[in-house]
This record gives C-alpha cells, sequence and structure tokens, in this order.
C-alpha cells in the first residue's frame, strides 16, 4: 500500500504529461463568418490559420475580407496564423516575388494589422510547382525582416515527393526551419501514416499540420482518398486524431480544416458544418479530443449523408450557394446561444 502511495503522484504526473504532449488544435478557415458561429466559440480554441495573397494590399477584391477576417480572430481571441500564396490578381497569377518583395509586403502586413502577424509559414503548399532553393530565399528573408516572429519553412503537402523537397530545402537554406507546416490529407483521408512518418524521420523541427480534416467531398478530384461522405469524413477525422496526431511529440499543433461551406475556391468539402448550418459527427470527433461533452442530438439534427459525392458539377454549385446560407445560420445560432 505504501509504494502504491508513493507511485500514484509520480502517475498523475506521467499522465499530465502524456497530456500536454498533446498538439493543440486550431481552426483554418478563410470566411470571417466563421467568427460568428457560437459553436466554434464554444470549442474555446485558441489558434486560427489563415492564407493570405502576397501582394493582397493591392487586391482590391480579396482585402476586405482578410480585413474582416482578422477583426473577428480578434473578437474572437484568437491568433493568427498566415500562411502567404500566391497571387489572385489574374495578371499575377503565375509570378513568383523576389525575397526583397515578399519581406517588404510582409512588413506592411504587420504594420496593417498589428500584433496579429507574428507568426507566418513561408508559402502555401510550397512543394507544388516550387522551388526549394526559392523558397528557401523566401523565408530567410522574412525571418531577416521580423527577427522576433515565428517563421514556418513552408506549409508542405503531403504527396509523395515531399521529403525530397523538403531536403533540398535544408539544403539551400544551409538549416532546418525550427517549425514546419504540413497539410496532412492523403494521410488522414488513406488511413495511412507513411507520408507524416516519413518527414518526422527525414528532416529536423517541429510541425505544425497547418490543414488538416477529413473528406467529405471531392469537388474538383485531384487526390486518391480511401473514400467519401458523411461516413468517411468521420472517420478520417477520427484517425486523425487518434493516429496521426500521436506520432511523435514534435506535432505540436493542428490546424482543422474547414468550419463551414462556403469557399468556391475549394476542391474539395471538409467542412464540420454543411451548407445547411447542421453539425457534421466529425465535429463531435473534434469535441471528444478536447475532452468536452459530445451532442447526441445536436441542434438542427446531424448532416445527413451525402447522396452521392465526387460528382462535381452539384458540388460546385453547392459551395457557391453556401456562403450566404453558412452566415445566416451562424448569426442566428450565435443569438441562440445568447439567449440560453
Amino acid at each position: 500500500m505504501r509504494r502504491l502511495f508513493l507511485l500514484a503522484p509520480m502517475l498523475a504526473l506521467l499522465w499530465c504529461s502524456a497530456a500536454q504532449a498533446k498538439p493543440v488544435l486550431g481552426i483554418a478557415d478563410q470566411k470571417p463568418a466563421t467568427f460568428l458561429d457560437a459553436r466554434l466559440e464554444a470549442l474555446n480554441l485558441k489558434y486560427a490559420r489563415v492564407y493570405v495573397p502576397w501582394d493582397v494590399l493591392q487586391d482590391k477584391g480579396t482585402l476586405p475580407v482578410i480585413d474582416e477576417w482578422f477583426a473577428g480572430a480578434k473578437l474572437d481571441g484568437l491568433a493568427p496564423l498566415v500562411t502567404i500564396s500566391r497571387s489572385r490578381i489574374p495578371s499575377r497569377l503565375g509570378y513568383k516575388p523576389s525575397p526583397a518583395q515578399l519581406a517588404g509586403e510582409f512588413k506592411r502586413w504587420r504594420q496593417r494589422w498589428p500584433g496579429q502577424v507574428d507568426t507566418i509559414s513561408t508559402w502555401n503548399e510550397a512543394n507544388l510547382g516550387n522551388k526549394p532553393e526559392m523558397v528557401a530565399s523566401w523565408w530567410l528573408a522574412l525571418r531577416k525582416a521580423c527577427p522576433s516572429c515565428t517563421v514556418l519553412g513552408a506549409d508542405l503537402l503531403d504527396e509523395p515527393k515531399v521529403l525530397a523537397w523538403a531536403a533540398k530545402f535544408v539544403k539551400a537554406a544551409k538549416r532546418a526551419p525550427a517549425i514546419w507546416g504540413l497539410h496532412a490529407y492523403n494521410d488522414a483521408n488513406t488511413f495511412k501514416t507513411t507520408i507524416t512518418q516519413a518527414l518526422l524521420n527525414g528532416v529536423k523541427g517541429d510541425f505544425w499540420i497547418t490543414e488538416t480534416g477529413g473528406v467529405a467531398n471531392r469537388v474538383r478530384p485531384i487526390y486518391k482518398f480511401a473514400g467519401c461522405g458523411v461516413a468517411h469524413q468521420t472517420k478520417a477525422t477520427t484517425f486523425l486524431l487518434s493516429n496521426i496526431a500521436m506520432l511523435s511529440p514534435r506535432i505540436k499543433r493542428i490546424y482543422i480544416f474547414t468550419w463551414g461551406l462556403g469557399d468556391n475556391r475549394a476542391s474539395f468539402d471538409s467542412a464540420l458544418i454543411d451548407a445547411e448550418g447542421r453539425e457534421r459527427p466529425s465535429l463531435n470527433v473534434v469535441r471528444g479530443y478536447l475532452g468536452q461533452t459530445t451532442l447526441a442530438a445536436p441542434f438542427g439534427g446531424f448532416s445527413p449523408e451525402l447522396k452521392s459525392c465526387n460528382k462535381g458539377k452539384s458540388a460546385v454549385k453547392a459551395l457557391k450557394n453556401a456562403a450566404t446560407k453558412t452566415s445566416k445560420v451562424t448569426k442566428t445560432s450565435k443569438k441562440s446561444a445568447k439567449k440560453k
């Protein structure tokens, strides 16, 4: 009994250490309306992630949306992770800025959104169509522009050649980033850990999974996943948070993409909330990971299984109409929560 009494505090300490090692969750979503949803607020998340075109300050169509996003994140007390992405200006879609240009825009971002652009990732899915040497030069320029900032090496997509790309990045930069970003879609949706584990084994540094989630529908199918539909999304989200998340203590954060439908640029649907504002069961998986009570019967009921998935035209139409619907539903949901 005496030995058990002495061991109890040690076991409790070990349990706490294990709990602390679990990656922290955040939300990755482009829509300012997301921050109006009381269900998101109830998760008590600390972090939100957004990708922003490198020349957004010259993009009159995109800038107001990004301004609203930062205002919403600030109102909800969420610390942003900002990932730089390609231009959306038609004449600049394929243009690659110089390191000096990128660093200059970054400094202007910090002036426009003070206190909210301290954590940044060098480029969105950088291993797709970008030379690692160029991305490394961007990373070094951003670090020099703000030595006190946290600058991720890049957001990498988990595709088969990613490790070779990352190795070339390290060689060009002559050092490994302290933190890499990773989009763990292929592993999560094929129920494997192959690519994530290869990166953990092959390069130094911590990892933030800056985009991931179970995919319910592929609007413009590019990647071959194990399935689609709401049930598949739930299974993939469970695998993500119970297997991939626990691969290594070097995985520090996971940002779930995305909260609700409404981004017609997305090539897939991984939303936790459907176009009618109904919860998908994967949101309960997230609640369980956070140690919160899951809902057996959420308001409005659960989102039903898709009648079909990977159909393209019908899904694109749904995404285009979803932004307005989701905005209305989230406002109503927040009002209802306040009344309670």
